[in-house]
């Protein structure tokens, strides 16, 4: 488990560094991980101190991102939501990019990027994927 934990921290940090954006991970058992919060500051959309609020205040609490992940459909390996379909926790200009990881061991969560709706979506779908894919390959022992 705390192997998992480790490498959860360093592909949020890796992810965040990687899209200028606010890389996020959630596990099945509650656990969330976030990393980039800078990158928000320097968005224009962010500028708005209620904006940013909303947004920081939804990442202390899991039940935001269970709500988000219940409305999304499982039938793709992607998921993009925008602004409404991010629920009522998150109302505002956003957008959230996320993928979905099991583990061996079946550990399973979700790894993605959370910034403006107008997120460079071509080249952050598929950097999201491939951290997703690189949590399934890795994580033999888990």
């Amino acid at each position: 488990r705390e192997r998992m934990q480790r490498f959860l921290k360093e592909a949020t940090k890796s992810l965040a560094e990687k899209t200028n954006t606010l890389a996020i991970a959630v596990t099945n058992e509650g656990d969330i991980y976030c990393s980039g919060y800078a990158n928000i500051l320097e968005m224009p959309e962010f500028f708005d101190i209620d904006v940013t609020k909303n947004l920081l205040e939804a990442l202390d609490e899991y039940g935001s991102f269970e709500s988000i992940f219940a409305n999304a459909g499982n039938e793709e390996d992607i998921h993009i939501l925008i602004e409404d379909e991010l629920g009522a926790s998150l109302k505002g200009p956003y957008g959230f990019i996320y993928s979905e990881y099991q583990t061996p061991l079946n550990y399973h969560g979700k790894i993605g990027v959370l910034g403006p709706a107008r997120l460079h979506y071509t080249s952050i779908i598929p950097t999201v994927r491939y951290f997703a894919d690189l949590i399934k390959t890795s994580a033999k022992g888990w």
